[in-house]
C-alpha cells in the first residue's frame, strides 16, 4: 500500500506543471530619437533557482489585452524559461513599427539588468504584428541602433508575419500608404543586412493568408547556421 501511494505521488509530481511567479515591471528604453521613455511589461517565470533562459514575447496588433500569448507564456515558464511580455499597446492603435521596435529592443536591454537571466540564451517570439517586429529585430541596423555590442539575441521565431511586404521592402517598392504611415522610421536598406541570428518564420504556406501566397517571392531572410 505504501509503495502504491508513493508511486501515485511521484506520478502526480511528474505530470503537474512547474509553479511559476508573475510580476509587473516598468522598464526604461531608448526611443528612435534617443530619448528615454518607460514601458510596462509582465514577467512570468518558474520558481527554479539560478540564471534561466528568457524569451521576449511580442503581441499582435489587437494589443496585449487580447491575451492571445498566454499559451506561450505558460508553456515557456512551465519549462524553466523567463517570459517577458512588453505591453507595446493594450488595444488596437495606430502606431509605427519604429516606435514598437524601440520598445521591443528595450526589453532585451532590460533583461540584461536582471541577475536571474542567462543573457547567452535570450530569444524572441512574435505573433503577427509582433512577428514582424521580431524579424526587424534580427537586422544589423536594429542591433547596432538599440543594443550594446555585447548583448545578442539568440534566436527569433516569427509566428504569422506579413510575409508579402518583405520583398517590397527589399526591392524599395514602398509607395503604398502602409509603408509611408507604418514603416517610415526605417532606413531604406534596413533589410539588406542581417545579424547572425537563427530565425524561423511560421507562415503556413498552405493557407490563403490575406490572398497572398507566403511561398512566392519570399527572399531568404536568414542564413541557417549550426547552433543548438
Amino acid at each position: 500500500m505504501l509503495l502504491t501511494r508513493l508511486t501515485l505521488t511521484l506520478a502526480l509530481l511528474i505530470t503537474l506543471p512547474l509553479a511559476h511567479a508573475q510580476e509587473r515591471i516598468s522598464y526604461t528604453y531608448k526611443t528612435l530619437s534617443g530619448a528615454s521613455e518607460s514601458l510596462d511589461a509582465v514577467i512570468t517565470k518558474s520558481l527554479m533557482e539560478g540564471k534561466r533562459p528568457a524569451v521576449v514575447i511580442l503581441h499582435h496588433s489587437g494589443g496585449w489585452d487580447a491575451g492571445t500569448n498566454k499559451q506561450y507564456v505558460e508553456l515557456l515558464s512551465q519549462n524553466g524559461f523567463i517570459a517577458m511580455e512588453p505591453i507595446l499597446f493594450r488595444r488596437p492603435t495606430k502606431t509605427t513599427y519604429g516606435e514598437s521596435l524601440a520598445k521591443a529592443m528595450g526589453a532585451i536591454n532590460y533583461l540584461s539588468t536582471r541577475s536571474d537571466v542567462d543573457m547567452s540564451n535570450v530569444s524572441v517570439i512574435g505573433t503577427s504584428y509582433g512577428a514582424n517586429l521580431s524579424v526587424f529585430m534580427a537586422t544589423q541596423w536594429a542591433q547596432k541602433k538599440f543594443l550594446p555590442e555585447q548583448i545578442k539575441i539568440r534566436k527569433v521565431a516569427a509566428l504569422y508575419p506579413v510575409c508579402w511586404f518583405y520583398p517590397k521592402l527589399i526591392k524599395r517598392d514602398t509607395n503604398s500608404w502602409f509603408f509611408k504611415e507604418r514603416l517610415q522610421d526605417f532606413p531604406a536598406d534596413m533589410m539588406d543586412n542581417w545579424a547572425n541570428i537563427p530565425m524561423k518564420l511560421f507562415a503556413a504556406g498552405q493557407d490563403d493568408y490575406s490572398g497572398k501566397d507566403a511561398t512566392v517571392d519570399l527572399p531568404p531572410l536568414a542564413v541557417p547556421i549550426n547552433r543548438k
